[in-house]
């Protein structure tokens, strides 16, 4: 029967023990190299987290600054929010920060006050009537004709949402008739 390395230490002629034949270990470099295989790895999954939460936070910033817009939209396209003729930005701009979100401490995470700052009238244009809008086509009147057909004088409405945390912004333009 052959020996397969387990037995005793035997002594050397100088003194110095050996092991058998066969006795396994791991040498200084294959630790090291184990060392650094794992240092690597561990980095790499630290940074994939990192990209991962990051993501995250974007991802829900571009949500609630949709979901913002939406209402500011919306609200400024209710009829409750009088069509003004020949308006201006500061027309509408009460209205679109109505919907501002106020802070809500008690959810986790807790969401931040959207400051009235965050959200932003850009511009109002008016229709020309033939689908162009502009700065100089403000009618006063509610409809006037062209050609004999009469045209609602159309409001170009854009409105711009920024996020607190200042990474995400949208900008939307809608249409605002008569009614």
């Amino acid at each position: 029967m052959a020996h397969l390395g387990h037995g005793p230490a035997r002594q050397t002629d100088a003194g110095a023990k050996t092991h058998s034949a066969g006795a396994s270990g791991f040498t200084l470099v294959e630790v090291l190299v184990a060392l650094m295989i794992l240092g690597i790895t561990f980095g790499a999954v630290l940074g994939g987290m990192a990209t991962s939460i990051n993501t995250s936070d974007l991802h829900r910033q571009q949500a609630q600054v949709q979901a913002v817009l939406a209402s500011a939209v919306e609200k400024v396209k209710s009829p409750e929010t009088v069509r003004v003729a020949c308006a201006t930005p500061a027309t509408y701009l009460g209205a679109a920060r109505s919907v501002a979100p106020a802070a809500n401490t008690s959810v986790v995470p807790p969401v931040e006050a959207w400051l009235p700052t965050t959200i932003e009238v850009i511009s109002v244009t008016w229709s020309d009537g033939n689908g162009g809008f502009g700065p100089d086509f403000c009618y006063d009147k509610v409809a006037y004709e062209v050609g004999g057909r009469r045209l609602l004088t159309l409001q170009r409405i854009e409105i711009r949402v920024t996020h607190p945390g200042g990474r995400v912004n949208r900008t939307l333009a809608f249409v605002k008739g008569v009614g």
